[in-house]
């Protein structure tokens, strides 16, 4: 029977999603990306190192194995950048119905101005998905018999982007046959799962980006809640499934890069001792990361929201993370529905949440402070 836990972000990115991955992780486990793609950015910090996966699992270091699955997107050169920095021999599954992303999907990314202004990262995720709605596919079966893929690259440059844009195509192919001979593709995720007994569904991005459920139009074109995961759960592992674990993971405070929705906005951040170490805090297109005290109503409509796609019983947890960040880490300030900030001890905090909930002072010792 296997032990299923999904790591998920409570909001819009940035929460710790890639520490908490770590944390959970062993040797023995699979890391499953079920959302997503290479513009993801989760940081690992541990006291000999710091990476932020994009392309891999956030387990690599502890030895874990990757598995990248049909809802995601996967761009070659990057994937291959990333490999090459971690030096790691652990096993990378792709499912052979991902999606990939081109040079010119990128292209296209940088030059929609109203796409950047909504809030793009700008590195070929959402037009990717929107290249694959208008027919024009490259998956990662492509990949394996490569005259298809070059027919496939001529016809989506004549057809649908209409471009004399000429990126460097070699270097791309060549990172495409690179990937091809270290990764395992593979047809049927069950085949896969059926090797391991802890499986760890590693959500991208937050639940308030979810394309169904965020703030239109500055939202991911992807889905952050558990949905794909349940349904490959519901599809492939079925009745092999001891208990799942949804770990809902937010800062002890807010935040959110590029334009959107963040209500109480602080411009100024004295509630809040500011990170030093900050991996993400500007990027070219979005801008300065915004800052904004907790919200309960945005808490509870995110754990709501992923509610609906709970088609089998879970067990929910709560993960603070940043609370050596706070002023004073016994007390949590939040926005109540008026709007108003108030101030709660932990325990307040704990009754007003009404869920299992694990503090994390300092992220590298997350193992060491689960107590439910």
């Amino acid at each position: 029977m296997k032990k299923i836990d999904i790591v998920l972000g409570l909001h819009f990115g940035d929460e710790g999603k890639g520490n908490i991955t770590n944390s959970l992780a062993t040797s023995e486990s699979l890391v499953v990306r079920f959302n997503g793609g290479h513009q993801a950015g989760h940081t690992v910090t541990t006291k000999r190192k710091k990476h932020v996966f994009s392309s891999f699992g956030s387990g690599t270091f502890k030895g874990a194995a990757t598995y990248i699955t049909e809802f995601c997107t996967v761009y070659p050169t990057a994937f291959m950048n990333e490999l090459k920095e971690l030096g790691t021999d652990a096993e990378v599954y792709i499912d052979a119905a991902a999606m990939v992303t081109t040079p010119y999907d990128i292209y296209k990314n940088i030059e929609d101005a109203v796409n950047i202004k909504h809030g793009s990262v700008g590195v070929g995720f959402g037009t990717t998905i929107a290249r694959n709605e208008a027919n024009f596919h490259l998956y990662v079966r492509d990949l394996l018999i490569p005259t298809i893929r070059d027919a496939k690259l001529e016809l989506m440059k004549n057809h649908y982007f209409n471009t004399d844009t000429k990126p460097d195509l070699e270097v791309f192919k060549k990172a495409c046959d690179a990937m091809v001979d270290k990764t395992t593709i593979v047809d049927n995720f069950q085949i896969i799962t059926s090797k391991y007994e802890h499986i760890i569904f590693e959500g991208a991005q937050g639940i308030l980006l979810d394309m169904d459920h965020g703030f239109f139009p500055n939202v991911t074109r992807s889905n952050t809640t558990m949905k794909n995961a349940m349904t490959l759960i519901n599809n492939h592992i079925n009745d092999d499934v001891e208990d799942i674990h949804i770990y809902y993971v937010t800062r002890s405070y807010l935040t959110r890069h590029g334009a959107g929705f963040l209500p109480n906005e602080k411009e100024t951040l004295d509630f809040i001792n500011v990170n030093p170490d900050e991996t993400n805090v500007s990027n070219t297109y979005q801008g300065k990361l915004r800052y904004a005290p907790l919200n309960i109503d945005l808490l509870y409509y995110a754990i709501k929201s992923n509610n609906l796609y709970a088609t089998r019983p879970v067990q929910e947890h709560l993960v603070i993370t940043c609370m050596d960040q706070l002023k004073d880490p016994n007390f949590i300030t939040v926005a109540n529905s008026n709007g108003d900030l108030v101030t709660l001890t932990k325990e307040d905090f704990k009754i007003v949440t009404n869920l299992h909930y694990i503090y994390t002072p300092k992220l590298v010792n997350f193992a060491d402070s689960i107590k439910i």
